[in-house]
């Protein structure tokens, strides 16, 4: 408990994420296209509440594109959580992300 890179911290992190974002407990899934087979991305929406969801299903780094025109219109994107601060995400109309091994990041569609 007094690491917070810790198994239990992350996990922590996890269901206090599920528990304040209805739309990860609640919401209606899509898979949505991105340009790399190793990585599933997916929205899960509820009410006026949307997430967007990356992983990386694969032992090595990966690079990901996600197109604007698979995800709904005109909403800026907040970074809720990721597996590492290390490698940043980008945005440039497209939702350019670099996943570690194994690698999670969740975004808020606002």
């Amino acid at each position: 408990k007094n690491d917070p890179a810790s198994l239990w911290h992350f996990y922590h992190d996890l269901i206090r994420l599920r528990k304040s974002n209805p739309a990860i407990r609640y919401g209606n899934f899509k898979f949505i296209e991105n340009n790399n087979d190793q990585v599933v991305t997916f929205l899960r929406s509820e009410n006026d509440q949307e997430i967007l969801i990356a992983l990386n299903l694969s032992g090595i780094d990966q690079v990901t594109i996600i197109d604007p025109h698979d995800l709904p219109a005109d909403r800026p994107v907040k970074l809720l959580f990721c597996t590492t601060h290390s490698i940043s995400d980008t945005l440039d109309g497209k939702i350019n992300s670099e996943l570690e091994p194994w690698g999670v990041r969740v975004w808020l569609m606002r």
